[in-house]
This record gives C-alpha cells, sequence and structure tokens, in this order.
C-alpha cells in the first residue's frame, strides 16, 4: 500500500461536498479488494483471496455489483464462505483477475465517492 500524503482536492469541503476535483491525486490511486484465485468461465463460482469485502443481501437487498479484471461484472448471487462467491451471470476471468466494486477508470478512487467525470 502506497500513502497519499496532501490535498485531495475536495470539490468544496466547507460545504460538505467531498467529491474529487479533475486533477485531484485520489482518482485511480484505490487498491483492489481482492484477486481471483484461479481462472474460470461461467455462471459459477468464483474463488476469490477474500469474500468479506462484497455482500450478497443476505436475502434482504439485492448483493453487490462486483468487477472483476477490467470489463466483467456480475452481481454476488451468494457468498458461500470466505473464499467462493456464487455469480448471476457468465463472465470469464483469469488467476489474479483484480475484484472490487465497479469503478470508472483505471482504479477505484479513493475517498467515499466515485469520480465521474472522465
Amino acid at each position: 500500500m502506497r500513502n497519499i500524503q496532501g490535498d485531495p482536492l475536495f470539490v468544496d469541503s466547507g460545504s460538505d461536498d467531498y467529491r474529487l476535483q479533475e486533477g485531484s491525486p485520489c482518482t485511480d490511486a484505490g487498491a483492489f479488494l481482492t484477486r481471483a484465485t484461479g481462472s474460470g468461465t461461467g455462471a459459477e463460482i468464483i474463488t476469490v483471496g477474500d469474500t468479506s469485502y462484497f455482500t450478497d443481501g443476505m436475502g434482504i437487498i439485492e448483493g453487490d455489483t462486483i468487477r472483476i479484471g477490467r470489463d466483467a461484472e456480475a452481481k454476488s448471487v451468494r457468498i458461500l464462505d470466505a473464499t467462493h462467491l456464487k455469480l448471476d451471470r457468465w463472465v470469464t476471468w483469469q488467476a489474479g483477475a483484480a475484484v472490487s466494486l465497479p469503478y470508472v477508470g483505471e482504479a477505484s478512487d479513493l475517498g467515499a465517492l466515485e469520480h465521474r467525470g472522465k
């Protein structure tokens, strides 16, 4: 992990507007939550390093949409255990593929909101 020290360039923190301005050092600076531990394809179980970053909604709400690699997105239908997620659609992934919540750009932004001005 790397630490970024400096002005995050919030739009207006004095008015509680913590969106990031264009050019913020926090844009695309986030780390991926986990990685796929094997390759696969299908609407099947994906094995990841740690499922605790995600929710399947526990029968109350919809599960998280997750991004696998650069392009694939699916919903987490069920969290089976600490390393296995059951997906809702057909996807293909490679071992080591980044698994995260959806983001815009090269990686997630640091902070509560994803910068959408790209």
